[in-house]
């Protein structure tokens, strides 16, 4: 168990520019989720593009630095008796680190606040690639830690190792949050289609090139099979041709399921309870240190996985025998791993084990932990 929080702990603010202002992805859900976790501790959350709001901001990278660095200045000011504050921010991008930096640069009083970043790749894989900012990234989180401003955090023993390494100070390694089953959805009797997923918005770094194949594959086993494939909003016009084409390639299989865009929490919540496999052809070169929430959610729920040996999933699951490995995505050894899944799936339904949920509160006492860690050093 965790030290809990002292009395004495710095007002905390949550803070999130990412949250509706790029689609796709499960941000929404972990901000959701590290609300209700921190509840009434959490002075503010603060996410500036949710629902729609403050769109005039999203055209002009130097008009959001600017109105982050006021913010920023304006948090760290509502300070405890030791002057700091604490600002979590679950999914940091570059401009929100360059105002971390100079909100504490410019506040020339110090110490003023504690930054707590969720990181969960490498500089290059936050920014998107190898170049000057991912060097003026790791420059940044170097200078706020040693003067005692930032904390990381991970969901990713990897990603947490690679910045403990680059800044000299310990992190804290905090799981992904995990989801409930709904009480409403009884577990699958023997005999009903067996479902696979290929969720991740037919992004490249996700192997959206092999979907095909995997579909091909898994149609192509005995016995009933339901595939769910998640493509992005877009799948259906001409911006998306590859997805277009996914799609028009099924259009008249039953058995393939397609769902469009970002799904609410209570349909991604039902979509993660069905699955039976989950496959993740991710692209190893592309992927690097990324963590996926997906995967960690479909285990606890009685489900397994075929990956690719992807650097996180390795650190997490090398041992647990619900996973396997895709040593290649060559078709003969695709349709083997699918295989060997789905009688994996089909057995855990005659030992009426589906469900192996951890308490949502590991996910809480983590971040209790954490801060009590970035205000005790």
């Amino acid at each position: 168990m965790p030290a809990p929080v002292a009395e004495s702990c710095p007002p905390i603010t949550i803070i999130d520019t990412v949250v509706g202002r790029r689609p796709g992805g499960h941000q929404a859900d972990y901000l959701a989720a590290l609300e209700d976790a921190l509840g009434p501790m959490a002075s503010e959350s603060f996410a500036p593009f949710r629902n729609g709001a403050n769109t005039a901001l999203l055209t002009s990278r130097w008009r959001r630095l600017e109105y982050l660095l006021s913010r920023f200045r304006a948090l760290a000011a509502r300070s405890s008796a030791d002057g700091r504050a604490i600002l979590i921010l679950p999914n940091p991008d570059f401009v929100d680190f360059v105002a971390a930096f100079l909100a504490v640069r410019l506040r020339l009083r110090a110490p003023a606040a504690v930054f707590l970043f969720v990181l969960r790749r490498g500089a290059s894989g936050i920014v998107g690639r190898s170049g000057w900012k991912s060097t003026a990234l790791e420059k940044i989180v170097r200078r706020l830690a040693r003067r005692g401003h930032l904390h990381p955090v991970s969901d990713s023993r990897s990603a947490l190792s690679f910045w403990e390494g680059l800044t000299g100070v310990p992190g804290s390694l905090v799981t992904i949050p995990v989801r409930e089953r709904p009480a409403d959805i009884p577990p699958k009797a023997e005999g009903e289609a067996v479902r696979f997923g290929l969720v991740g918005l037919f992004r490249p770094e996700k192997g959206a090139a092999f979907y095909s194949r995997v579909i091909d594959a898994a149609l192509d086993l005995p016995g009933p099979a339901q595939i769910d494939v998640q493509l992005p909003d877009t799948a259906a016009d001409d911006s998306f041709p590859e997805a277009a084409a996914l799609r028009l390639a099924h259009r008249n299989t039953d058995a393939v399921r397609f769902l469009n865009g970002h799904l609410d929490n209570d349909a991604f919540t039902r979509l993660v309870s069905g699955i039976d496999v989950l496959v993740l052809p991710y692209d190893i070169e592309s992927y690097g240190t990324g963590t996926s929430g997906i995967m960690h959610e479909v285990l606890p729920l009685g489900g397994c996985v075929v990956t690719t040996r992807f650097t996180w999933a390795v650190d997490e699951f090398a041992d647990d025998s619900r996973v396997l490995w895709l040593d290649s995505l060559d078709p003969g050894h695709l349709r083997e791993k699918l295989s060997e899944a789905r009688q994996i799936a089909e057995s855990a339904r005659k030992a009426a084990n589906r469900a192996h949920t951890p308490s949502p509160e590991t996910f809480r006492e983590g971040w209790l932990s954490a801060i009590d860690r970035a205000t005790s050093s």
